[in-house]
Parts: C-alpha cells; sequence; structure tokens
C-alpha cells in the first residue's frame, strides 16, 4: 500500500466517524478502527456454527443464504480490518 492510498483510508475512516474520534491520531484511529472490524469479522465466523442448529426453522435453502452471508460479512469486515493495518504500517513506516 502506498502513502496515498493510506491517507485515502485515514480520510475515510475520518469521515466515517468523525464525531468520535476527532481528537485521536491517525494511528490510535486506525488501530480502533482495525481491532473494530477484526471484532465484527470474528463474530460473524463464529456465527456460523450455531446456524447449523437454525436449519429446521430456515429449510435447508434458508439455511445456506444464512450461511453464505455470513461467510460474506465475516470476510468483508476481515478485509476491512486488512486495510487498516496496511495503512496504519504505511503511515508508521513514513514517520519513522
Amino acid at each position: 500500500m502506498d502513502i496515498a492510498e493510506a491517507q485515502k483510508c485515514i480520510s475515510r475512516e475520518r469521515t466515517r466517524w468523525f464525531s468520535v474520534f476527532s481528537e485521536v491520531s491517525d494511528d490510535e484511529l486506525l488501530r480502533r478502527r482495525e481491532r473494530w472490524f477484526n471484532g465484527w469479522a470474528m463474530f460473524f465466523g463464529m456465527a456460523v456454527l450455531p446456524s447449523y442448529f437454525w436449519a429446521g426453522q430456515f429449510g435447508i435453502f434458508g439455511w445456506w443464504l444464512c450461511l453464505a452471508a455470513e461467510i460474506l460479512a465475516a470476510r468483508h469486515y476481515s478485509k476491512e480490518a486488512d486495510e487498516c493495518r496496511d495503512a496504519r504500517q504505511t503511515v508508521k513506516g513514513q514517520t519513522t
């Protein structure tokens, strides 16, 4: 990731959470966002396990849709966390 992409990621996260994280540094903002996205990825990853028991209520087609949605959500949040980590490392490497 180059510095332009890292700055774009920082500005995206700042505009998304401006009122909450307006006084923290870029490094701290990206670290918190990385933890947030990793938490959501783990939540959706673990939500796959109990969805097996809901198959009787949703039917097999509903269970597959639920499973696919949970997997896609976990992958999305994992990708967002990876972008935050890469941007944080790029910015940190630039300042040192």
